[in-house]
């Protein structure tokens, strides 16, 4: 039998790692998605520590009411934004990068149990002053990034999507005006809605293996912008303006 783990997710910042004195709006600085502005991992922060001080660096502050989870931030200016967990519901949680202070927390779907971590697994993408997560059940919530109110949600299942056995994991992608996510399922692998008023915009209904562990990328090709996606069996490129297959790559993939 497997024990059953609870992961708690704790937020600390510290003096070496999140530069408080950048001016509120978006900048070049900010990490406002999963992996950065490109989604490239790279960040043109400069001047940061090359080694910790033996003592550590000093502590800003401390978040513990961040509750369970896997997700990772968006940071744009002075606000830090991510999911957890409590008893019920995963939420979307805001909270000022310089203090650590809540500024509002918002449920976006119910908790999502499994036996290796409970929990949403997915990074909020920050656009236009809004965001845009994904939690671990399979719900898609649009939120005013001042307020976290809701501006509109939905649930995968209504496209037909199939949540993973581990739960979605998926940092949703904003990209010229539309929210691209995976489902998964017979109806569908991919779909895309309207990133403002949120209706589906296009679903790829000629690609429908499951949902994975993974996010979508975006690349330039030659031949015009593709989002490429990573499923069981194959790397795939989708065109963005229908969700057609453009190509496929052979792809011995593992479980998750």
């Amino acid at each position: 039998m497997i024990q059953k783990k609870k992961f708690h997710l704790t937020v600390l910042c510290c003096l070496a790692v999140l530069d408080c004195h950048r001016a509120t709006g978006q900048s070049e600085l900010d990490w406002p998605q999963w992996r950065g502005p490109g989604r490239t991992d790279i960040s043109r922060e400069k001047n940061l520590l090359e080694e910790w001080p033996a003592e550590g660096p000093p502590r800003m502050w401390l978040f513990e009411n961040a509750g369970d989870g896997y997700s990772g931030f968006a940071i744009v200016g002075q606000r830090l934004y991510t999911l957890g967990a409590d008893d019920r519901n995963e939420f979307a949680l805001c909270l000022d990068a310089s203090s650590g202070k809540e500024i509002w927390r918002r449920p976006v779907g119910p908790r999502f149990d499994n036996s290796w971590g409970d929990g949403p697994r997915s990074t909020p993408t920050y656009r236009d002053n809004r965001i845009f997560v994904l939690s671990a059940t399979g719900f898609l919530s649009c939120l005013e990034a001042a307020d976290g109110s809701v501006v509109w949600q939905h649930d995968l299942a209504d496209f037909g999507g199939k949540r993973p056995f581990w739960g979605y994991s998926e940092s949703v992608l904003v990209d010229q005006g539309q929210v691209v996510c995976t489902p998964g399922g017979a109806e569908g692998a991919v779909i895309a809605f309207d990133a403002k008023s949120g209706n589906r915009k296009w679903q790829s209904s000629l690609f429908t293996p499951d949902a994975q562990y993974s996010s979508i990328i975006v690349a330039d090709h030659p031949e015009g912008r593709h989002y490429v996606i990573l499923s069981m069996k194959a790397v795939c490129g989708i065109d963005p303006q229908d969700g057609r297959l453009l190509w496929t790559h052979r792809w011995a993939g593992r479980t998750a």
